[in-house]
Order: structure tokens, then C-alpha cells, then sequence
């Protein structure tokens, strides 16, 4: 019995030693799994690391790039901007000095007009009748030609004196009435030198002294000039059209939209004949503040045609813009009159003068051909329909798609 028993603790103390010993193998290998994983992990973050390092190395060059790319494009954009403004200068200056040379020449001209029909430049006219010199070309040029304003002398003051003479002498001695048409003229101012340009103009500036425009205006409403009358019977014609606050029902899940027009008083009869006739024509339920129309804030008689345009019918939302700056339309930058670079300059600012999600920019004599549908200017999805092309306008050529027109 002892021996059995001391056999069984002998095999109970070699399981139990077998049984530590495995599990001390199991945790040693547990550690070094853990500490090949933390090697593993350590390796990554360094990787990591590295690859951050390398990605902002890469971003601060790129910057760097950039930086150096945008001071270039800068340079460029202040070299080409200072040659531009050197050119539009030298055109200015240019410009300049042919308006200076043709005030020259049309008084040269006028002085030698002055010397065939009085026998002196239009600068003594001038001092001699209190006038300013272009007041005494004015006068001049009233008159049909020098001919006549001599022949006009030797009726008021002369006609007793000096019939005139027979056809036959003429041709026979050609030099002789050059010679007597020249010199006249200049001794007679000499005599009289007040009295012969006042008595010899005043019959002839008779005819033109009342001009049609001044008794074709009307009262109150200079600033529309001669189609006053027609706005009365505009206005008139909309008394009773309904002033619609909205859009119909058709047009309620579109995206807002206002009609912007820059105009200005004297094409007031454009805006009348043209856009207003044909939008009523195609378009009569045209809600107020709908059409906005931006006129000159330095012009008197555009505020007067603002406040008259506001109280009827399509009832336009008027603004006004001052003038740019002087820097801005140095010289003729479309090609046309300075209106029309200052009307072209503020299509730049149109989305300035409302707050629609659309702003369709029309001129004062665009026109409506056809009933206006939400088809017509709107897709299914609601997005705006733009139909165009492109033409260029120069002087003296048309250009389309930047080649002359029959050179393509």
C-alpha cells in the first residue's frame, strides 16, 4: 500500500511539473508574440511618420510652387496691365491731339470762311459784335455760301451803287472779278467794320432762329423730347391694365428672375415703341418690379424719367448709377460714343440691381416676337434657356467668331 501510494504522488508531482513547465512555455511564447507585435506596431508608426513627414515635405513644396507661380502670373498681369494703360495713354494722347489739330482746322476754316464773306477772320468778328467765335461761325455757316452772303452785303447796302455785272466781261477777263471779289470785302469791313456782319447776317438767321424741336416739346415733359405725345397715348392705353403682384401659377417652382435694361431719357422712344409695345403685345400679365431699369444718377432728366416711368404700367423698378470713375473709360473702349462704354460697363455690375436668382439683361430696343411661356425660358428641371452667338462689332468690319465676315 505504501509503495502504491508513493507511487501515485511520484506521478502527481511529474503531471503537475509537466503541467507548469507547459504553461511557462505558453506564457514565454505569449510574450515574445507580444513583443514581435509591439516591434511590429513601433515599425508602423515610424512608417507613419516618415510618410506624414514626406506628405508635408511634398504639400509646403507645392505651396512653394504656387506661391512662386501666382507672384509670376502677378508680375506678368502688372506688366501686361502697365503696357495697357501706357497704350490706352498714348491712344489718349493721340486722340487728344487730333482733336486739336481738327479744332484748328475747322477754325482755320471758319476764319477763312469769315475772310471770303467779310474780309476778316472770325476772331475780329467776334470782337467787333461781342460774340463768342463759334456764335460767329454758327452765323456763317447759316449762311447757304459765301456767295450768297456777299451778294445778301450788296442788297442791304450796295445795290445802288454797283449794278451788277454783265455775263459776256467775265469770259473775256477771268482774273479781274477774282481779283474785285477779293479785295471788297476787305475794304469794306474796314469802313464799317460793326455794321456790315450785323445788317448782312440778320436776314439770313431769321429762318433757322426757331428751332421744331422747341415747339414740339411739351410742358413738364422736356425730358422726353419729341415723343412726349406718344407716351401720353401710352399711358393712356394702360390706365386700365390690371398691376399684377405675381407671377401666374405657371411660373411658381422656377427660380426668380428680373428683367434689367440700362437706359437712359433720350431712348426713352426706343423703350416705348420697342420693348414696351411688344411686351404688353406678348406678354400682358407682366407682374410690377419685375422689369428693373438702371438709368444715370448725374443726369437731371433721368430722375425725371425714373419718377415718371414708375407710375405705369409694366411699374419698372428704377435705379440710378453715377458715372465710373475718371480712370476706368479713359479713351473709347468699345469703339462707339462714351454712353455706350458707360451703358457696357455697367453689364458688369447688373447683378447689383436686384436680387433674383436670374437676371436677364435685354436693351431698350429689344423685342418680344412670340407669347412668353415658362417652355420658352425655362428646361423641365428648372434651368434657364440661353440661346446666343457670338459677333463682334469693330469699326468699319464686323467680325464673327473672331474672323472678318466673307474671309472664312
Amino acid at each position: 500500500l505504501a509503495f502504491v501510494f508513493a507511487l501515485i504522488l511520484i506521478l502527481s508531482y511529474s503531471y503537475l511539473q509537466t503541467a507548469s513547465e507547459a504553461a511557462a512555455d505558453e506564457q514565454i511564447q505569449r510574450l515574445i508574440a507580444a513583443n514581435q507585435e509591439l516591434k511590429m506596431h513601433q515599425e508602423r508608426l515610424v512608417q507613419q511618420q516618415k510618410a506624414q513627414e514626406k506628405k508635408a515635405q511634398d504639400e509646403k513644396e507645392k505651396l512653394q510652387k504656387e506661391l512662386e507661380e501666382k507672384e509670376r502670373q502677378e508680375k506678368e498681369r502688372q506688366a501686361m496691365h502697365k503696357q495697357a494703360q501706357q497704350r490706352r495713354n498714348a491712344r489718349a494722347q493721340q486722340q487728344q491731339q487730333q482733336q486739336q489739330q481738327q479744332q484748328q482746322q475747322e477754325q482755320q476754316q471758319a476764319d477763312d470762311e469769315g475772310r471770303k464773306v467779310w474780309g476778316q477772320p472770325n476772331a475780329v468778328l467776334a470782337q467787333q459784335l461781342g460774340e463768342t467765335r463759334d456764335e460767329v461761325a454758327r452765323r456763317i455757316s447759316g449762311l447757304k455760301s459765301a456767295r450768297k452772303a456777299k451778294k445778301v452785303i450788296i442788297d442791304v447796302e450796295d445795290a445802288e451803287e454797283k449794278p451788277e455785272p454783265p455775263k459776256a466781261p467775265r469770259a473775256e477777263a477771268e482774273d479781274e472779278p477774282a481779283e474785285k471779289s477779293m479785295e471788297k470785302p476787305v475794304e469794306k469791313p474796314v469802313e464799317k467794320p460793326a455794321a456790315r456782319p450785323q445788317r448782312a447776317v440778320a436776314e439770313p438767321q431769321m429762318a433757322p432762329q426757331a428751332p421744331k424741336e422747341a415747339k414740339m416739346l411739351t410742358p413738364g415733359k422736356e425730358f422726353l423730347g419729341e415723343s412726349a405725345a406718344k407716351w401720353e397715348v401710352w399711358q393712356k392705353l394702360v390706365a386700365d391694365d390690371d398691376r399684377k403682384q405675381s407671377l401666374s401659377s405657371d411660373w411658381q417652382n422656377l427660380p426668380s428672375f428680373q428683367i434689367w435694361i440700362r437706359t437712359h431719357a433720350p431712348g426713352n422712344e426706343k423703350l416705348l415703341a420697342i420693348f414696351y409695345e411688344s411686351l404688353r403685345l406678348f406678354w400682358k400679365d407682366f407682374p410690377e418690379k419685375t422689369l428693373v431699369l438702371t438709368l444715370d444718377d448725374d443726369s437731371p432728366e433721368d430722375h425725371q424719367y425714373g419718377d415718371y416711368l414708375t407710375n405705369m404700367w409694366p411699374f419698372p423698378t428704377v435705379k440710378y448709377q453715377p458715372p465710373p470713375p475718371r480712370d476706368v473709360l479713359t479713351a473709347p473702349a468699345c469703339g462707339r460714343t462714351e454712353g455706350f462704354d458707360r451703358m457696357m460697363h455697367s453689364v458688369f455690375f447688373a447683378d447689383e440691381w436686384t436680387d433674383a436668382d436670374i437676371v436677364a439683361v435685354m436693351d431698350n430696343d429689344g423685342m418680344f416676337v412670340a407669347p412668353v411661356t415658362p417652355r420658352h425660358l425655362f428646361s423641365k428641371d428648372g434651368k434657364p434657356i440661353v440661346i446666343g452667338k457670338q459677333i463682334l462689332y469693330t469699326r468699319g468690319q464686323t467680325f464673327k467668331l473672331g474672323a472678318p465676315l466673307g474671309k472664312r
